[in-house]
């Protein structure tokens, strides 16, 4: 499983650390997102996750995303949470 969470690209280091507070290990890719057709630099943080997510991790998730969502006074930012097979080698 992999979960994302899709923001505005603010105050990425202090996102950087609330991600690191919760996980040990993640991604964060810097693109470019649009929200009712405003184009605004963007944030994906993944999580991959060797099988599926417990329903704690998935709360921290959703507690995490609804943290940042706040500090970067958004109406509204992407979760999502994808089946995928991970391996790590």
């Amino acid at each position: 499983m992999i979960a994302r969470i899709c923001t505005e690209d603010k105050h990425h280091e202090w996102i950087r650390e609330q991600v690191n507070h919760v996980f040990d290990c993640f991604t964060i890719n810097h693109g470019l997102g649009a929200w009712k057709n405003h184009l605004e630099p963007s944030i994906t943080i993944e999580i991959a996750f060797l099988g599926y997510c417990s329903q704690a991790e998935r709360a921290s998730i959703l507690e995490l995303a609804e943290h940042i969502k706040a500090h970067n006074v958004q109406e509204k930012i992407l979760v999502e949470f994808i089946v995928s097979e991970n391996i790590l080698l």
